[in-house]
């Protein structure tokens, strides 16, 4: 499976917020090889494109890499779901 694309500044720097220093490079490792263009339906995404479904990871995870995993695997079943668990329904509702 191809990883990426990179994540965005807004996406690391949520990341750093949310998580703890020693679980960020596992968090960013995560996110960037398993929760991006290379999900079902997202192929040839962009970053910008992508990013709302990093934005509703981060938010579902609370900061914790369990939770994280579990919001990437509901992503690669249907990214959908993860949206809606995130309450991203909307197209612009990450930026709230």
């Amino acid at each position: 499976m191809k990883p990426g694309p990179e994540l965005s500044p807004e996406t690391l720097r949520r990341l750093d917020t949310l998580f703890a220093p020693g679980d960020r490079e596992s968090a960013k490792a995560l996110l960037y090889g398993q929760c991006g263009n290379n999900l079902p339906y997202l192929a040839e995404r962009s970053m910008d494109e992508t990013e709302r479904l990093r934005f509703a990871a981060l938010k579902v995870s609370d900061g914790k890499l369990g939770l994280l995993e579990s919001a990437v695997k509901l992503a690669q079943i249907d990214f959908r779901d993860l949206l809606m668990a995130a309450d991203f329904g909307e197209v612009d509702a990450h930026w709230k």
